[in-house]
């Protein structure tokens, strides 16, 4: 069987697969925090209009705008909170496209020749020279994500299948010291697993991963913390 993720007949490959209903989980909480948004938006410009219209009206007899100047202030909150929820859908909704899935799909794969994603079927682990997993309990469950740091930024994006997604490959900050000494862009991409997948799913993904990686003698390390990765991958 050929197909993008180059699977090959009798290969001993460990596929995570999206859960159906957690996708539609997250799609349903972005959908709410667009219309959030949108409500939150509206009410703003409303209140910025009341606000206008009774600090003028104050002005107008002469008395400190206090009541207009407070509606001004939650007017100014309201569209804080909408920025905010739209923020918050966004990364959902891209969460999902990056894994590959509006209704489900593989999120990774992991075999003896590399890992494999939805926009990049296959990356060598002769490419990959650090593996880091940020494992941290959120509100919603377990905030769950993979980082792999890879030779060559370039290289790397160029074989990405959806070139909405090439973003997510990225270089290292110019500081690193790898970054002079070669013309390579060393860099790293991220996979997020926590809202897609269930626990015990996760558990499996992450021995694999580790055993893989291990096996090759590349790094694998654990943070608890996402905001960690960069400066573990790369050496820092």
């Amino acid at each position: 069987m050929s197909d993008v993720f180059e699977r090959r007949p009798g290969e001993d490959r460990l596929e995570v697969e999206i859960s159906a209903a957690l996708a539609a989980r997250v799609h349903r909480r972005a959908r709410v925090s667009v219309w959030s948004g949108r409500i939150a938006l509206m009410g703003a410009l409303v209140l910025a209009f009341v606000a206008t219209a009774v600090i003028v009206l104050e002005a107008r007899r002469g008395a400190v705008p206090v009541f207009g100047i407070g509606l001004s202030v939650l007017a100014l909150l309201a569209a804080v909170a909408a920025v905010v929820l739209a923020g918050a859908a966004r990364s959902r909704t891209r969460r999902l496209l990056a894994a590959s899935a509006p209704e489900g799909g593989i999120v990774i794969g992991l075999s003896s020749e590399g890992v494999h994603l939805a926009h990049l079927p296959l990356l060598e682990w002769s490419v990959v020279t650090s593996v880091c997993v940020a494992d941290k309990a959120s509100r919603h469950g377990r905030a769950v994500t993979v980082g792999l740091a890879v030779t060559d930024v370039g290289a790397t994006r160029a074989r990405v299948i959806d070139a909405r997604l090439t973003h997510l490959v990225r270089p290292f900050p110019r500081s690193d010291p790898r970054w002079r000494r070669t013309n390579d862009r060393p860099g790293f991409l991220t996979v997020s697993l926590g809202d897609l997948l269930d626990d015990a799913t996760i558990d499996e993904a992450i021995r694999r991963l580790e055993s893989e990686a291990t096996s090759r003698g590349i790094p694998f390390h654990r943070v608890s913390d996402a905001r960690d990765l960069v400066a573990v991958l790369s050496g820092g």
